[in-house]
């Protein structure tokens, strides 16, 4: 059943884009294991990129994507394949049954992120369809197809969502769907995933991997992902049994 909500959350979300169609077909979601291919960072705006013109093929198909992207200033990061001080972020949607990736307007990029800005990203280097920076800057897309994320990181109220040292309760994340939180707040648990995943790739206290583990046994995910993240970092039987018996109950639960 929480399966399904997020899916329809999701369908809501992207049929806000122009010419979306409710036909193209969607993945599952956030697999747990750590992706080194990612950008996961916090940052903030500070200006906008030229346009990007660029033809890949789709079904056969020539396709042409324009669009703008964001200039980012990375204040925070989890995980960046490149360092870079700047990141150029592009955003992507499906606009049709075959779920073609168009562009977003400088418009709309302006009314959506002005300048200053403070954002959280997820996306990965897509050089086939936004090409490579000539000043050597990272440029990285962001679409539902790569399980990216591109959202602002502080609330109208001047709350701050997430930070490098924040911790998050993944069993308050399904009653955010269909409630007075923004899209802002309610997917924040996406990019706290990676963050768990990325502490325990860094850590080697069975202690701290347990306690990470518990955390992420309320994440939604494949059942058999989480199993294999807890043989690949826990060596204690007991608390293997203790964490698989976990998330089997909170299945059953949702």
């Amino acid at each position: 059943m929480k399966r399904l909500l997020l899916l329809v959350f999701f369908i809501i979300l992207f049929s806000l884009s122009p010419n979306f169609s409710f036909a193209c077909s969607f993945t599952e979601f956030v697999p747990l294991k750590f992706n080194t291919n990612e950008y996961v960072f916090f940052g903030k705006i500070i200006g906008y990129t030229d346009k990007v013109e660029s033809t890949f093929e789709s079904y056969n198909r020539k396709i042409k994507f324009v669009g703008f992207g964001l200039k980012v200033k990375v204040e925070n990061a989890v995980n960046l394949p490149i360092v870079s001080e700047t990141i150029e972020v592009f955003s992507s949607y499906p606009k049709d049954t075959a779920c073609t990736k168009a562009g977003v307007s400088l418009f709309e990029l302006k009314k959506e992120f002005p300048v200053g800005t403070q954002v959280r990203v997820i996306g990965q280097e897509n050089d086939k369809l936004i090409g490579n920076n000539n000043n050597n800057i990272p440029r990285i897309e962001v679409s539902f197809a790569n399980q990216g994320h591109l959202f602002n990181n502080i609330t109208k109220k001047g709350t701050i969502l997430s930070t490098n040292e924040s911790i998050f309760d993944y069993r308050l994340s399904l009653p955010l769907y269909g409630s007075k939180f923004t899209t802002d707040e309610t997917f924040v648990w996406l990019f706290e995933v990676r963050k768990d995943l990325k502490r325990l790739e860094q850590t080697t206290s069975q202690n701290e991997r347990f306690t990470i583990l518990k955390r992420l046994a309320f994440s939604y995910d494949y059942y058999e992902d989480y199993e294999n993240l807890i043989e690949k970092y826990l060596s204690d039987e007991t608390s293997v049994k203790e964490l698989i018996k976990l998330k089997k109950n909170w299945e059953k639960k949702n």
